[in-house]
């Protein structure tokens, strides 16, 4: 689902001819601004009507992910901005040492833990989200970066190959891993800059339905595994 698993495969002797790349796609009827009713989910948190919402959507069971560099950077980008909010949405056996992390900080009574959700509940928290952060270490490409493009969110993520396929200037900002600081300095930009991040948000649905619509990349399964039958 990514140029760079490609040519990994092709490394260990895969024949390019014969690969092909096709991201798993979303559904971006669903994963859009506006198709949930914003107030009613932020209200839901506990947040006020105009907050600033920062999502994390991975699990809390891989290292790799890095969510504590997510938390670390996000709580020093909303230290001073009253109305950002972070929103968690994972699970796994890192998560109390990620609490842990957030304990005593001035904004930590800002972050909500939501855990693991279902799949319509992910979809609300998506479309309310004003910028999505993902900065693992190590990845192909993610379904849950792909969503959060559709969604209309600005996207901080690390760099990876997987990432620069989808993450360029007019879509959201890449960071190195390993580097709270450096999230936080990018998390605090888009909060105090709207309409970079709304116009990243556009650039970045645009690009998910032209070449990442799930029906779309199914299609083009379909398509090849009738094609060797035959």
């Amino acid at each position: 689902d990514s140029r760079d698993v490609v040519r990994a495969a092709e490394d260990l002797g895969a024949r390019p001819e014969r690969s092909v790349v096709i991201p798993w796609g979303v559904e971006t009827d669903r994963f859009r601004r506006g198709a949930t009713d914003r107030w009613r989910v932020l209200s839901g948190l506990g947040m006020p009507e105009d907050a600033d919402v920062i999502l994390s959507a991975r699990s809390l069971d891989e290292e790799f992910y890095r969510v504590e560099d997510v938390v670390l950077g996000s709580l020093a980008a909303m230290a001073d901005r009253p109305n950002a909010f972070l929103v968690v949405a994972g699970c796994g056996r890192l998560d109390e040492s990620v609490r842990r992390l957030a304990k005593g900080h001035g904004a930590a009574d800002r972050i909500r833990w939501v855990g693991q959700v279902p799949r319509g509940r992910m979809v609300e928290l998506m479309n309310v989200a004003d910028v999505y952060v993902t900065v693992p270490t190590h990845d192909a490409t993610s379904v849950a970066l792909l969503e959060a493009l559709s969604s209309g969110a600005a996207v901080v993520a690390s760099d990876l190959p997987s990432n620069r396929e989808w993450i360029g200037e007019a879509t959201g900002v890449i960071v190195p891993a390993n580097s709270p600081d450096d999230v936080a300095r990018e998390v605090a930009d888009l909060l105090d800059d709207r309409e970079r991040r709304r116009a990243m948000g556009r650039a970045g649905r645009s690009r998910v339905r032209t070449i990442a619509d799930h029906r779309a990349c199914m299609d083009r399964v379909d398509a090849l595994v009738r094609a060797l039958v035959e």
